[in-house]
């Protein structure tokens, strides 16, 4: 008995058909593949969108840079571009990639995944000329990053595009080409394997720098994208592109890496400096990632006080009158230009905070005031702040989160917060703070002895390392002490390194008391010791009760004396003293 499945005309006609019409698809991806071409929201759109001068993408690996850079010609040469206004005429553009050998293994994806027909490449001349659309003739000319490029020296070209990181001589002479009547636009499309080399010092530290004097962070830089002339996307891998699936994504996190560096570059994007070692383990940092979240970005604010006695008001004098006023500080929607307060959850009533900070001078250049705001119980980061705001309204912007996260409990650096934790101590009479005791100096103040001082042999990091990648003694890794919330406090755990005290040496050939840690020069980790601090926070807040501390002066406490049984006197008082 035969198996043979018996198709009628109508079966036999309508699966041809479906033969045909799939046949028909095959034939206009290879002839207008860009008709097939969906651009993903994890940076692709956004790149094809931007109206700078000079676009940047600088993901990991799998991405799909190289992908949205062909199509970005393509559209340009076709004048098909869905958002940029091209000119109307036949274009110039320009492609620099490493070396010929190595576009020779691109050529195959351009051609069947990017550029539309007709075309004619010229291998002697390393050109393309497009001959569709409504203004054909438009060339592209390959340079090679290895090999001499005389050859478009004299060439004003309308686009430019780097795939991979260029020689910085040809960026140089590339950048020339802008002028007359053609605006040339630039792209790079880069994995940052190469480490902090001048396309971080020129392209992405500028851009970055721009938003931080705007209180933005990396991830809200990216999406508010307000430098004049750059647009960068520095993140993003295998995990953003909906092209990859489950088998290509775990293939790329299986691979293994020169160095946790290079890992989180090719896996996440941005960069690293490979010639320093990340401090905080990039492992425990990958699963982190997945509690990273947006918060409220806002302000505190003077409002009037109702009742003049409240602790939590302030005495403000206004500068025209001279009147003073009591005032609360109430957190408000909206970041200044000065800084940013960012609540990622509200407090609860009956938790109990603690919040570490790291104080600056106040420059605009300069370093940044940071705290970063912990859940005694769960641990979970529940606020942070970033700005420029000097001693004073850094004091103040303290005293408000510390009010408003229950009376959390301060702990920060002495070195240069010593001035603004006395002033929280002294003025604002907020005096549950981190201080250094001395069982052998009772006559000292306490508001002397606030704030931690590094010094050599300093914990505060390494702590900080344990509480974010504890491990068992299997060194699998275990769950982590602190949730984190904020990306630029993420961002910044990541960049940490060491590196060598001193330029000339390589860090393989350094001992341990010959390196250092810290961000990438240029770079900022103003919030990774805020969060050292509140991490110690944690630990410390249990060896200070709040009835231990030193009472405001005119309380009910200090005027009956019950101060002196928390901190007597070091000797008896000399009535007849006159001095």
């Amino acid at each position: 008995m035969s198996d043979a499945i018996v198709l009628s005309a109508d079966e036999r006609a309508e699966i041809l058909q479906l033969v045909e019409n799939e046949e028909r698809v095959e034939r206009h991806q290879r002839a207008r593949p860009s008709d097939f071409y969906r651009p993903h929201t994890g940076g692709q759109r956004q790149f094809h969108q931007a109206p700078h001068i000079i676009r940047c993408l600088f993901p990991g690996n799998g991405f799909g840079k190289t992908t949205a850079a062909g199509n970005e010609v393509n559209w340009w040469v076709s004048h098909t571009h869905p958002w940029q206004k091209i000119p109307r005429r036949p274009l110039i553009v320009i492609w620099c990639c490493e070396t010929f050998k190595q576009f020779k293994i691109l050529r195959t994806q351009l051609e069947e995944q990017c550029f539309d027909r007709p075309f004619t490449y010229n291998k002697s001349d390393h050109v393309y000329t497009f001959n569709g659309g409504p203004h054909p003739g438009s060339q592209m000319f390959l340079v090679s990053g290895d090999s001499s490029w005389t050859h478009v020296q004299g060439i004003n070209p309308d686009l430019v595009i780097f795939d991979e990181e260029p020689p910085e001589a040809l960026w140089n002479e590339m950048k020339m080409r802008r002028r007359g009547v053609r605006k040339t636009r630039y792209v790079f499309a880069a994995t940052a394997t190469q480490g902090m080399t001048w396309m971080h010092r020129d392209l992405y530290l500028p851009w970055l720098k721009h938003h931080a004097g705007l209180s933005l962070d990396e991830h809200r830089a990216m999406e508010e994208q307000s430098h004049p002339r750059l647009w960068t996307w520095a993140k993003g891998g295998i995990t953003d592109n909906p092209g990859a699936d489950a088998g290509d994504r775990d293939w790329y996190a299986s691979q293994t890496f020169n160095s946790e560096a290079e890992r989180s570059v090719r896996l996440g994007g941005g960069f690293a400096d490979f010639s320093g070692t990340p401090v905080f383990d990039l492992a425990a940092l990958e699963q982190q990632a997945l509690n990273l979240r947006n918060g409220e970005d806002g302000s505190f604010v003077h409002v009037p006080a109702r009742n003049a006695d409240d602790q939590r008001a302030v005495t403000v004098t206004d500068g025209k009158t001279g009147r003073t006023a009591r005032m609360l500080l109430v957190f408000a929607p909206g970041a200044t230009e000065r800084g940013r307060v960012t609540l990622f959850t509200k407090p609860v009533l009956g938790h109990k905070y603690v919040i570490g900070h790291d104080s600056a001078y106040g420059l605009r250049k300069g370093d940044f005031d940071a705290a970063v705001v912990l859940d005694r119980t769960t641990g979970e980061q529940v606020g942070e702040a970033l700005g420029h705001w000097g001693d004073q309204m850094w004091a103040e912007i303290l005293f408000g989160l510390a009010w408003h996260y229950n009376r959390a409990f301060l702990c920060g650096e002495r070195q240069v917060g010593l001035m603004v934790m006395r002033r929280l101590h002294d003025e604002l009479r907020y005096t549950y703070q981190y201080f250094r005791r001395d069982e052998d100096s009772r006559d000292r103040r306490q508001s002397d002895d606030l704030g931690h001082h590094r010094s050599a042999g300093d914990l505060t990091i390494p702590r900080l390392r344990r509480a974010l990648a504890p491990r068992d003694l299997h060194g699998r890794l275990l769950d982590s002490e602190i949730i984190l919330r904020g990306r630029e406090l993420h961002r910044q755990l990541v960049k940490f390194q060491f590196r060598p005290k001193r330029t000339t040496q390589e860090i393989h050939e350094c001992h341990d008391h010959e390196l250092e840690y810290g961000a990438p020069r240029g770079d900022h980790d103003d919030l990774v010791l805020a969060a050292g601090y509140a991490q110690m926070a944690l630990h410390e807040v249990a060896r200070v009760k709040e009835e231990d501390l030193p009472l405001p002066e005119g309380s009910a406490g200090a005027v009956f004396g019950i101060r002196e049984k928390f901190n007597p006197p070091a000797k008896q008082a000399d009535p007849f003293d006159r001095s």
